[in-house]
C-alpha cells in the first residue's frame, strides 16, 4: 500500500525505513500536506509529528478530505495523536499510549508533545524534552526509588509551569534544587538522568508502534459514513493548494 508517513523530531527516518523501506518520509505535516498526498496517490496516510507554528497545522478538514475519499489515516505519539483523538469518530485511527490517553481523558495538554526543533537539514532534532516524557521519567525514577512520589509530582508541576520551548530536565532540576529542602533529591535524580537509558520516550515508543502496524497486515477499512461539507471555501482551498499557493 502506498504509505506517506509525516514524521520529525519524534523518529529518525532511518528507523522507518527499516521496518517500511517502501514508505514515503515526509517531514512534519503542515497544512496542504494531506492534499499534496493526495494528489500523489497516497493511499495510507500516517501523522506522527506536525507543525503549528513556524507553519500552519494540519487542518481537521483536510483530514476528513482524506478519510471521506476511503483513504487510511493514522496518528501516534505527537501531533498525530491528537488529531486521532479529534478525529477517531469519523475513522482516523490512533496508536500507542499517547493517543490512549488523550482519548481517556488522562492527558488534555495540546503542549504535553510539543517541542521545539531544528530545521530540516539537522533532521528535526528535538531541542527540548516533550512533558509527557518528562512525566514518565519522572515516574520511574519514583517507582526506582530515586525520588519520592511526592518529588516526581513537584517536578511535573514545575515542567507543567515552563514554556514548552525552555522545557529540559536540566532547567527543571535547576528550578527544583533552589528549594534546599529538595536539594538533596534534585541532586539523585541529576545523576540518574545523566544515564540517557533512564530516560522514558514514551513517543518515540509510540511512532515505532504505528511503523510496526504499518509493517503489519493490511488493516481493515475504517471509512465511516459522514457527510462532508464540500463548501465553496474548501473549492477555494483546493484550488489555492494545488496551484501552489
Amino acid at each position: 500500500m502506498n504509505t506517506r508517513i509525516f514524521c520529525g523530531p519524534t523518529l529518525r527516518g532511518v528507523e522507518i525505513e527499516r521496518h517500511l523501506p517502501s514508505a514515503s518520509i515526509a517531514g512534519p505535516i503542515a497544512l496542504g500536506d494531506v492534499i499534496a498526498a493526495l494528489d500523489d496517490g497516497v493511499e495510507r496516510i500516517a501523522i506522527v509529528d506536525g507543525f503549528f507554528d513556524q507553519r500552519q497545522p494540519v487542518w481537521h478538514k483536510e483530514i476528513l478530505f482524506a478519510l471521506h475519499a476511503g483513504v487510511q489515516v493514522l496518528g501516534a505519539a505527537s501531533m498525530g495523536a491528537l488529531r486521532a483523538v479529534e478525529l477517531e469518530h469519523f475513522g482516523m485511527r490512533g496508536i500507542g499510549k499517547i493517543f490512549e490517553l488523550y482519548r481517556d481523558g488522562w492527558l488534555e495538554r495540546d503542549d504535553e508533545v510539543t517541542v521545539v526543533h531544528a530545521a530540516a537539514s539537522e533532521g528535526y532534532r528535538a531541542l527540548s524534552d516533550a512533558l509527557v516524557n518528562m512525566r514518565f521519567t519522572f515516574r520511574k525514577a519514583a517507582r526506582a526509588a530515586i525520588i519520592s512520589d511526592e518529588f516526581a509530582e513537584h517536578c511535573a508541576g514545575l515542567s507543567e509551569q515552563l514554556f514548552y520551548a525552555e522545557r529540559t530536565y536540566q532547567t527543571v532540576l535547576s528550578v527544583a534544587a533552589r528549594d534546599a529542602t529538595r536539594s538533596t533529591e534534585a541532586e539523585r535524580l541529576r545523576t540518574w538522568l545523566s544515564e540517557k537509558s533512564n530516560h522514558v520516550d514514551q513517543k518515540r515508543a509510540d511512532a515505532l508502534e504505528l511503523v510496526q502496524v504499518l509493517a503489519g497486515p493490511p488493516l481493515p477499512g475504517a471509512r465511516r459514513s459522514f457527510a462532508f461539507a464540500n463548501t465553496d471555501a474548501w473549492a477555494q482551498f483546493l484550488a489555492l493548494r494545488r496551484a501552489g499557493r
